[in-house]
């Protein structure tokens, strides 16, 4: 085994021993890498030597980063902590990486709804200050998060001032453009339209 794989396999023990589990785990992805492209190349045997270093390691690891991260995820839940969505995403992560699957379906449905919650907030708060992107972005995340655990964001109240304000600003920098000899206004005017096809879509009056 070369002196760079020795070097990181080292590495990994050393950050495992002070319970870096997640920068231990990135260190083994990489070495992961090398071993595939020591397989495209030919040199399998080189690649099993260095699999078989890394292989029981790796499960000590990712088993730990998944423990530490449920860890998290059920503290930053207590706090009422939307940092709690990337905890589990982590976990999950963590344990996709050693085909294991976590019972954390209770953890996950808290932390989604903790996240929906956040950026539904965040979305009012965008809106009340007229920035109409913000919200917008806002809304989308709490949709996918509602999505992840098949669940309504139940922000569809907000869709119509999102999608009212934007035509709005679509309008008045179109008109600005237009009186400036601008050729943006054209693109101004389309999206405009298609944020009131949206409207029509979604049925907001």
């Amino acid at each position: 085994m070369s002196t760079s794989i020795s070097d990181k396999v080292i590495a990994v023990k050393d950050l495992f021993s002070r319970r870096e589990y997640e920068e231990a785990a990135k260190i083994i992805i990489l070495v992961e890498y090398i071993v595939n492209e020591l397989r495209s190349k030919g040199n399998d045997a080189e690649a099993d030597k260095i699999e078989s270093e890394i292989s029981n390691l790796k499960t000590l690891v990712f088993e730990k980063a998944i423990e530490k991260e449920i860890g998290n995820a059920k503290n930053l839940i207590a706090k009422k902590d939307s940092n709690c969505v990337f905890a589990i995403l982590k976990a999950e992560k963590f344990a996709e990486g050693i085909n294991k699957t976590p019972d954390i379906e209770k953890l996950k449905n808290e932390a989604y709804q903790i996240g929906i919650e956040s950026k539904l907030a965040e979305c009012k708060n965008y809106l009340t200050n007229g920035n109409f992107d913000g919200a917008y972005k806002a809304y989308k995340t709490a949709e996918i998060f509602g999505n992840k655990i098949g669940k309504d964001a139940g922000g569809g109240k907000f869709l119509s001032e999102i999608y009212t304000g934007l035509c709005k600003s679509e309008i008045e920098t179109a008109k600005k453009d237009l009186n400036d000899k601008n050729i943006n206004c054209v693109e101004k005017n389309f999206c405009c339209r298609e944020i009131r096809r949206k409207i029509r879509k979604y049925h907001i009056k």
